[in-house]
């Protein structure tokens, strides 16, 4: 049974990649109440959060959007949630995190994308949820204490649970505590310890898993020598890794040179992009990356057939390029081929592929960074009038010139919990 349930999975994702041009894929980091934009890259749609509410647009596939049965071609406001803390988005689905821990799903269920819940409802059994991350059709889930909960069909042992029978409901991943982040590639799974150290498992065709081969693993394994790792994002066959010092890993697939290593060649261990530091974010699409410096440089490498780099060409690049055009972004989230960013006035670009409305604009697609029109956050290049701190030298508010004022929350850990307009 597990093996024609693997079977038939996989002739069915071959179908929808080769007979439509309806999918694709997308994902992004930030904190609660955080406002931020939001795809993945196996997305062909698009979200932007703003504390507690969201936009969503571009692929609507059943409803996956969880704004009703529109179109998708322009930003539409979810007028019906307001406590939406954070968003994951799969191939065919899309998954809520609202501030009381609970999860709401919509999209397809074909695939148990949904975690057994119906479309529009809340997951059962799964509470106290942290962060939510979801591949093409699998989700991780941390929980507050720790602890990593999965679900989705496993055909590539992507849930961790050492073996590949799929998980229509969450179920606990074994052995794995003290989890700080989780981070899924397209059937691939990471996570970033406590301690700063990275396991992975799952798909690992493309090397992807980053352990020194291409044998897939059906659960957790640590990549040996990565160690003061701070963020890390994976695409459909390569992933980056941001470490403390400002410095970045690649590994996994490098067709289009989106390892950003000045060649193609594909690597199954950590490798450090040459000249590329200072860095503060990093993030992927499918085939391609970004890196943007502390002084708010924006370099971009790998597939840009569609213009998803932003540079103004369709020519793929094999070593970090600054995207001109982009300055002052504090944020980018890569879809499978189009790039979503976040700017310092509030205001939400986009660029590359247009072929499901995912850019949010009435164009064919965008070579070069274009807004919106959507302003979700405050304006941050108006001077800030006051900064106020409290008795432990921590930065609690923010008064701007503009008269609105930016909160900040912190956990029992001192670690910045949350930033919000008022």
């Amino acid at each position: 049974m597990k093996s024609i349930f693997k079977m038939f999975s996989v002739v069915i994702i071959f179908l929808m990649f080769v007979l439509s041009t309806n999918f694709r894929v997308t994902h992004t980091y930030g904190t609660e109440n955080e406002v931020k934009v939001i795809t993945s890259p196996f997305a062909f749609q698009s979200f932007a959060l703003k504390n507690g509410e969201y936009y969503a647009w571009g692929s609507n596939l059943q409803g996956l959007l969880g704004v009703g049965g529109i179109t998708g071609d322009t930003p539409t406001l979810n007028n019906q949630l307001n406590d939406v803390k954070d968003i994951t988005t799969g191939y065919v689905h899309s998954l809520f995190l609202l501030a009381n821990g609970t999860v709401i799903a919509w999209g397809n269920i074909d695939f148990l994308q949904l975690g057994g819940a119906p479309a529009g409802s809340i997951i059962p059994n799964l509470t106290n949820v942290k962060q939510i991350f979801s591949g093409s059709f699998h989700t991780l889930a941390l929980l507050n204490n720790g602890n990593v909960m999965t679900w989705g069909p496993n055909i590539y042992g992507e849930l961790g649970t050492g073996d590949n029978d799929p998980r229509v409901s969450p179920v606990q991943i074994p052995n794995l505590t003290n989890v700080k982040q989780v981070v899924t590639g397209s059937f691939s799974s990471f996570v970033i310890m406590a301690n700063g150290s990275v396991k992975a498992w799952g798909d690992n065709g493309n090397g992807q898993l980053g352990v020194g081969n291409t044998t897939q693993q059906l659960s957790p394994v640590t990549i040996s020598g990565l160690t003061n790792v701070k963020q890390l994002v994976s695409g459909t066959g390569h992933t980056l890794a941001l470490l403390n010092d400002g410095s970045v890993k690649a590994w996994g697939l490098n067709d289009a040179g989106q390892l950003g290593i000045g060649n193609t060649t594909t690597k199954t261990s950590p490798v450090t992009i040459p000249g590329l530091t200072n860095v503060k974010q990093i993030a992927v699409g499918g085939k391609h990356s970004f890196a943007i410096l502390n002084d708010g440089t924006v370099k971009a490498w790998g597939l840009n057939n569609k213009g998803q780099l932003g540079i103004g060409s369709t020519t793929d690049q094999q070593a970090p390029i600054t995207v001109t055009k982009l300055k002052n972004a504090l944020q980018i989230s890569g879809g499978f081929e189009h790039t979503l960013a976040l700017m310092q006035n509030g205001s939400v670009s986009a660029w590359g592929s247009n072929s499901q409305k995912q850019l949010g604009i009435n164009v064919t697609g965008a070579l070069e960074p274009t807004s919106t029109g959507l302003i979700i956050g405050p304006d941050l290049s108006v001077p800030p009038v006051k900064y106020i701190y409290d008795s432990n030298n921590k930065l609690m508010r923010i008064e701007l010139e503009d008269g609105s004022v930016l909160v900040f929350t912190y956990d029992q850990n001192g670690n910045l919990r949350s930033r919000k307009l008022e």
